[in-house]
């Protein structure tokens, strides 16, 4: 349990669901009063799964569009969708009211069709602008590793 976000009252301004919405069952444990934000598409597949997850349906539930801005207090936030294993995941450029910035994701890959190679394109410009990156490192710097279920190299 964790005071403001799944008991007593809250202190979190909402919560960014970034990557497979399958792994949204955990919402039913936050507070009903924090909103739940969520890609467009992403949102789409979450309904989708929303029968299996038992208290999801009380949350209010916010849907933004690929680099839409988000205000929340003192922040913006920025959502780029990126390459990844799952078709909307999402990277966040936060940037405080005195212009300083962090990205936060997990791991890309540069694969995919057209489309998706242009919003890989718009993600990594979107780190290129930021004072900080937060990332999962385990492709960085990898020169050529196998897409195991892809069958390619890269």
């Amino acid at each position: 349990m964790i005071e403001g976000l799944t008991i007593g009252e809250p202190s979190y301004d909402g919560i960014f669901v970034l990557r497979n919405p399958e792994h949204c069952n955990l919402i039913e444990y936050s507070l009903n009063k924090i909103p739940i934000y969520m890609e467009k598409r992403m949102k789409m597949a979450y309904d989708a799964c929303i029968d299996f997850f038992e208290a999801s349906a009380k949350h209010k539930i916010v849907e933004y569009t690929n680099t839409e801005t988000i205000k929340l207090k003192d922040f913006s936030i920025t959502s780029f969708i990126i390459n990844s294993s799952n078709l909307n995941t999402h990277i966040l450029r936060i940037t405080d009211t005195k212009g300083k910035s962090i990205v936060v994701c997990g791991d890309f890959k540069n694969y995919d069709t057209a489309y998706r190679q242009d919003k890989l394109r718009e993600a990594i410009e979107a780190i290129a602008k930021t004072d900080c990156v937060v990332i999962d490192g385990k492709y960085l710097g990898r020169k050529r590793f196998r897409q195991h279920s892809k069958k390619r190299y890269y």
